[in-house]
């Protein structure tokens, strides 16, 4: 088989894991989030089927909808991604999902 050596992604292109956006609630928000402001930029991390926002070297919170699946597969896959803090109210935070490759 030949190929431009884009890599191997089988639930999906390379186009697709970059053009990945999306809003998600930060679920079962810890303490820190008291610490974030809306623009805030934040890491997700994969352990074990579940993504966690950090902020510091801490986890805020996980993130879950329709999209999971997805981004799972493709952090799998080699990619990174950040979550942008839109909306925060007490313990509800809100943030953009999107690709940081």
């Amino acid at each position: 088989m030949g190929g431009s050596g884009g890599g191997f992604s089988p639930s999906g292109s390379n186009f697709e894991c970059r053009r990945l956006q999306f809003t998600a609630n930060v679920n079962s928000p810890q303490t820190a989030i008291s610490q974030l402001n809306v623009g805030d930029l934040l890491p997700l991390v994969l352990s074990q089927r579940v993504i966690t926002v950090i902020h510091n070297g801490s986890p805020i919170g996980s993130i879950t909808g329709p999209r999971i699946q997805r981004l799972i597969s493709c952090i799998q896959n080699g990619y990174s991604y950040i979550a942008e803090v839109t909306y925060i109210n007490g313990g509800t935070c809100s943030v953009m999902v999107r690709c940081d490759d």
